[in-house]
């Protein structure tokens, strides 16, 4: 049998699915982060840093300081792997980490100078990536997408706490 004759080019649709694959939101997201993210490993690995490091950092760095809770969240992390991606980071002298003085269960994480150079860096080459994505999506459109996804993001959030 071909290759054709196996794998047909018409999608199988049972009474259950609506949308393919490709039309899936969830699944046309994650193959969109991926090619995105095809370019930008190589220059986080450069560094030596995973993208759950860099997502941490981006975070601390925009807050300058920040608690544990706040970071899982901005950064899409869950609370171990912010525990287990401090630790490293702290050994690395990327960030410290003290309890908070008025809240003894909280941990303020702050971004030390190292992190700050080491994050000019990334970003000087992750920008240049960028540029030359938004080069091919247009500059319009890439724009349009990221607030749209913003809004969907915010629609979402508010709806759920109703």
């Amino acid at each position: 049998m071909s290759h054709e004759k196996r794998y047909s080019k018409q999608p199988i649709l049972d009474d259950n699915m609506i949308v393919t694959t490709r039309q899936s939101l969830p699944i046309s997201l994650l193959r969109t982060r991926e090619l995105i993210m095809r370019d930008i490993r190589p220059i986080l690995q450069k560094y030596e840093l995973t993208e759950q490091q860099w997502r941490f950092l981006r975070v601390v760095s925009e807050f300058n300081h920040a608690d544990a809770s706040l970071i899982a969240d901005k950064a899409c992390l869950l609370a171990p792997s912010v525990t287990r991606i401090l630790r490293n980071l702290v050994k690395r002298g990327y960030v410290t980490s003290h309890t908070d003085p008025t809240d003894k269960r909280r941990l303020i994480v702050k971004i030390t100078d190292d992190a700050k150079i080491l994050i000019q860096q990334v970003l000087q080459e992750t920008n240049h990536t960028f540029e030359q994505m938004r080069h091919i999506v247009g500059e319009k459109r890439w724009e349009q997408l990221v607030n749209l996804l913003m809004e969907i993001r915010d629609d979402i959030n508010q709806a759920s706490k109703r």
